[in-house]
């Protein structure tokens, strides 16, 4: 098998060469968006809905003398993103638990960057969750949405119909820098690499 693996790295294809190519360009979007905020080494970072943990690996990379902290509500996803991050978790470098979005187990004004790659498709209320995550950010402490699927986008087609599937709401750009707005953020930025329907949101929880 792990030859097999290294040959679809290579040249993927077939399943698992789609699995590749689906997972490598996952892994570009992350690190395109990440890179549209400035990393303090020692900073304290959450990023919600981890997932698999992808994000959770580059962020320990920004902040090396931090601590990266995961949330998922799925139970599955806690176990492999905490499989997939053993090393960072072992030498005390991130911490990953189960929780929704809207009840952070983690007290006021606690991180210097939030982070949600694609997850804010399945939060009930965009403004309610942009409030939590608010509240648990350091004064002019920053956040990011990263995604792959936007109204407005060249893959409006595919994305409807994803969203159909799956049975979530998509929003526009402009919709999500007005509710971001609403949830009390300021310096509110739209980021779109149209070409490959990529987008991040920058904004900062404003000074007291």
């Amino acid at each position: 098998m792990s030859g097999f693996f290294g040959g679809n790295i290579k040249r993927p294809g077939g399943f698992l060469g789609r699995l590749v190519l689906r997972d490598r360009t996952f892994n570009q979007m992350i690190d395109w968006g990440l890179d549209h905020a400035a990393y303090g080494e020692h900073y304290i970072i959450l990023d919600v809905g981890c997932g698999s943990g992808e994000a959770i690996r580059n962020l320990a990379v920004r902040a090396p003398y931090g601590k990266i902290y995961g949330v998922d509500t799925n139970s599955d996803s806690v176990i492999t993103a905490c499989n997939n991050n053993n090393g960072l978790i072992s030498s005390g470098h991130s911490e990953i638990l189960k929780s929704d979005a809207l009840t952070l187990p983690f007290p006021d004004e606690n991180f210097d960057v939030v982070t949600a790659v694609e997850t804010h498709y399945n939060w009930p209320d965009l403004v309610e969750n942009m409030k939590e995550i608010y509240r648990v950010l350091v004064p002019y402490g920053k956040f990011l949405i990263i995604g792959g699927e936007y109204l407005g986008s060249i893959f409006d087609e595919r994305n409807q119909k994803w969203a159909e599937d799956k049975g979530i709401n998509l929003h526009t750009l402009h919709e999500l820098k007005k509710k971001l707005e609403k949830a009390g953020f300021t310096e509110v930025e739209i980021h779109e690499e149209r070409e490959k329907g990529w987008f991040c949101t920058f904004a900062r929880r404003p000074w007291k």
